[in-house]
């Protein structure tokens, strides 16, 4: 099944979250190297640290006939304009910073949601440039205005 999956990876019908290669790491490197998704070709080297949303998964396993365990949970959440497989590499970028960090508290302890998701671009998107993570964290802030949190009844 993972030679499978890593196939349907390879040729684009099924998106990672993050993808990791051992295209360009040394012989002796102990982890694979980080890589945007849309550098993936039919011949990279995938490494088993690739992840793969669950809800994707479970669209890919729909659109093949293939029985899952999350074919009830996913009936009733899942949105026809949650399809990210064509957003451009930086809307799909800001979509998923958007969700992992407001559905994570432990991500925004402590700060505001445009540095959490700066924080999260940095760790989890690495080939984005700088101002690429800036666009994005700006466009994703569900808090733009900023300050201290306003008094209630004022």
């Amino acid at each position: 099944m993972l030679e499978v999956l890593e196939q349907a990876v390879l040729l684009g019908s099924l998106s990672p979250f993050a993808a990791f290669t051992w295209d360009n790491v040394e012989w002796n490197a102990e982890q694979p190297d980080p890589i945007d998704t849309s550098l993936i070709s039919p011949h990279t080297r995938l490494a088993d640290q690739t992840k793969i949303r669950a809800k994707n998964l479970a669209a890919w396993c729909d659109a093949k006939g293939i029985t899952h365990p999350w074919a009830e949970a996913f009936a009733r959440t899942q949105q026809p304009t949650q399809q990210l497989d064509s957003y451009p590499a930086e809307l799909r970028a800001a979509i998923e910073a958007f969700e992992a960090v407001r559905s994570d508290p432990k991500a925004q302890a402590g700060r505001s949601p445009k540095s959490a998701i700066a924080a999260w671009l940095k760790s989890n998107k690495p080939d984005l440039s700088e101002g690429a993570r800036d666009r994005i964290a700006t466009v994703a802030n569900w808090q733009p205005v900023g300050g201290a949190p306003k008094t209630p009844g004022t």
